[in-house]
């Protein structure tokens, strides 16, 4: 089995792209972000949040962030909110 999120190829399928937060679970650690197309809804995880708190994420929030082919879909990494 493979670890979670693994990508295909991963250094070769990210693209930086920015979007809100649709929602966000601090209970759960984890959300989706909302992005134009190509990308549309990308999962995001609490330890791909990279700058400032996790707990500090609401809906709405804009964030910038890469989108990467996982195995389950579109995953967020390096994930920052824009101020």
């Amino acid at each position: 089995m493979q670890p979670r999120g693994l990508a295909f190829d991963a250094e070769l399928t990210r693209r930086m792209a920015e979007g809100r937060i649709k929602w966000y679970s601090h209970q759960l650690g984890h959300g989706f972000i909302v992005c134009r197309e190509p990308f549309g809804e990308v999962f995001l995880r609490r330890e791909d949040i990279v700058d400032g708190d996790p707990w500090s994420l609401d809906t709405g929030d804009k964030v910038t962030f890469e989108v990467v082919d996982a195995l389950e879909g579109k995953e967020a990494r390096t994930v920052s909110k824009v101020a």
